[in-house]
């Protein structure tokens, strides 16, 4: 059996994740919507359950039973493009809105989702970061007004404004970054292949 890096870089493992995501499935569901044969989509929900990526659970229906799949919340992973995977640990419903949330601590998490809302509404396309105690937003276009609005409404936090380009530095406070920082909510790849938290996989 592979161990579970190799495991979440299949393409197929990947999609059922991505399917489960939504909500709770049956073999039947997931064949259908992923147009993945039974046989084979047994042999790999097998293979991640023994990884502890999914759970199932037998249900009494007319007729007979049925089993529903779902991600284990204790184990759940996340996807950036196909090339880019992280383990998180969860000990609790899970936020989908923002389900990179469960990187930072318990405690922030609701105070920082209030925030990344308000700058979503503003800045729909910047990657927000939490660099210890501070926001990083990255973006290729920044305005004053836009700049200016984002400090007003998540005040107090303290906000870093950057484009994708001052990542390549070298100073030291870039590659303090780079190594601690956590992506919070981001729609580039770029962000994940910057950040050292995040490892590329070899797709199959």
């Amino acid at each position: 059996m592979p161990d579970l890096l190799e495991a979440i870089a299949s393409k197929r493992v990947r999609q059922i994740i991505n399917s489960l995501a939504e909500g709770p499935k049956t073999l039947t569901e997931l064949s259908s919507g992923l147009s993945i044969s039974k046989p084979a989509l047994l042999k790999h929900s097998n293979q991640m359950q023994a990884l502890g990526i999914i759970t199932s659970e037998d249900n009494k229906i007319k007729g007979g039973r049925e089993k529903r799949y779902s991600i284990n919340p204790f184990s759940f992973h996340f996807f950036a493009n196909d090339g880019f995977a992280f383990s998180l640990a969860s000990f609790g419903p899970l936020d989908m809105e923002y389900p990179f949330l469960c990187q930072a601590p318990e405690e922030k998490r609701h105070w920082l989702k209030q925030r990344m809302r308000a700058i979503n509404s503003l800045k729909p396309d910047a990657s927000i970061l939490l660099a210890d105690k501070e926001l990083l937003l990255i973006s290729d276009n920044w305005n004053d007004l836009e700049r200016i609005s984002i400090e007003e409404t998540v005040s107090p936090a303290k906000c870093i404004f950057w484009r994708y380009s001052d990542m390549n530095a070298t100073d030291s406070f870039t590659s303090r970054i780079k190594e601690q920082s956590i992506a919070l909510y981001s729609k580039d790849e770029k962000v994940f292949r910057m950040l050292k938290k995040y490892k590329a996989l070899d797709v199959k």
